[in-house]
């Protein structure tokens, strides 16, 4: 009822989810419909997020220099529904369609019950933050590490 029930800040992922069964989400972006898909859920990813969660369910690495979301459909219904990459400045929007009980979780900490009609709109905070890193710090050493390549 255009009403905000919750806010709250994220470095790595937004998930929307089912717990059971499949649900069923329309998403926009810049108030342009992209799709409904049907899927287990969703994962919204910043470049911080991209190796954790979202690499998992078959998401792209992104560098963490660049400015993008990806969003990352978890086991989706259909084959073609692939994850994309946006601009850290779209907004995304994704209203609940259909679930049988679906969740909405902050970098994995923090999870909101969801309802049929739902919005949850994804933009980039305002605040940035600095990671601090050894002087000697590659980000290509870590997914090296990481990722177990050779």
């Amino acid at each position: 009822d255009n009403q905000v029930l919750h806010a709250n800040y994220a470095l790595n992922d937004v998930v929307i989810k089912s717990a059971l069964r499949l649900i069923e989400l329309e998403v926009t972006i810049n108030d342009k419909f992209v799709h409904k898909q049907r899927a287990d859920g969703l994962i919204i990813s910043t470049p911080t997020g991209t190796t954790a969660y979202a690499l998992s369910a078959g998401g792209p690495i992104l560098h963490p220099n660049l400015h993008a979301f990806t969003l990352v459909p978890i086991c989706p219904h259909t084959l073609s529904n692939r994850p994309i990459a946006v601009h850290s400045d779209s907004q995304i929007e994704v209203t609940v369609v259909q679930f049988d009980e679906a969740q909405l979780s902050f970098d994995g900490q923090f999870q909101v019950t969801l309802e049929i009609g739902d919005k949850i709109i994804v933009t980039r905070a305002q605040q940035t933050i600095s990671l601090l890193h050894p002087s000697d710090y590659c980000y290509f050493d870590m997914l090296r590490n990481k990722l177990n390549w050779g």
